[in-house]
């Protein structure tokens, strides 16, 4: 019998393997599409309750005020970082990390006055009020956690 000394392979070093820039992508594209429908449906809910007006007892519109300027802010933000990912393909990566922290503070800027609109809404509109109470709620909020992450 003979005592052979196996040799294990030699293990690849992290810094060898190939670096796959579109990994992931696929997977990023059924978060994607997921959270899309996600609210699709909270809008088709929205419209769904507004058509019988015995479940939404809201007489006048909603005052779009807070509404229009964090529709600016996420806006803005989209294409901040939209312009911080194209830093990254072109090496820049100082304007990239500047690109990231206004998109983070545009964020932070959208939640603060998403405060302010709830604590507007409050006085007139809870989510135990009615339909558009709580489906506004909802909807806002899941948004709100939306950008959290």
């Amino acid at each position: 019998m003979s005592s052979a000394v196996q040799i294990p392979p030699p293990r690849t070093s992290l810094a060898t393997l190939p670096i796959d820039q579109n990994r992931g992508l696929q997977a990023m594209w059924a978060v994607i599409a997921t959270e899309a429908m996600l609210f699709v449906c909270m809008f088709a809910s929205y419209y769904y309750l507004g058509n019988n007006k015995d479940r939404w007892t809201l007489e006048s519109p909603p005052h779009l005020k807070y509404p229009l300027i964090l529709l600016v802010i996420l806006l803005s933000s989209s294409f901040v970082l939209h312009w911080g990912e194209r830093q990254v393909r072109a090496e820049s990566f100082g304007a990239a990390r500047f690109a990231l922290w206004i998109t983070v503070f545009l964020g932070l800027a959208f939640l603060t006055l998403q405060g302010f609109e709830y604590a507007s809404h409050w006085k007139d509109l809870t989510p135990q009020s009615d339909s558009y109470g709580s489906i506004f709620y909802a909807i806002t909020t899941l948004h709100a956690a939306h950008v959290i992450v």
